[in-house]
């Protein structure tokens, strides 16, 4: 999850996640803050960052590649689109 400190929606958004029991065994979930220094090599290896115009922005990555992308919160909607990679 990308988000900013500042987000009200993104703070809400990692409220739902931090209370999430994921139902898919070997998901692990990170959230990134874009306006906290380090970021550089993150970054620099995914430059679709710097597209990004709408927080909270999630990411799903399968071996290290983008399967999937969305704008906003839900775990209704988070599960759907994992359901589609895990089962």
């Amino acid at each position: 999850m990308l988000g900013k400190t500042t987000c009200v929606a993104c703070n809400k958004w990692t409220e739902e996640l931090d209370a999430w029991d994921s139902p898919y065994e070997g998901v692990k979930v990170a959230k990134i803050l874009l306006d906290q220094p380090g970021l550089g090599r993150f970054k620099i290896a995914q430059p679709w960052v710097s597209q990004v115009d709408m927080l909270p922005f999630n990411v799903i990555f399968i071996d290290g590649e983008v399967v999937k992308q969305w704008a906003g919160g839900g775990i209704s909607r988070l599960e759907n689109r994992l359901q589609r990679f895990m089962s």
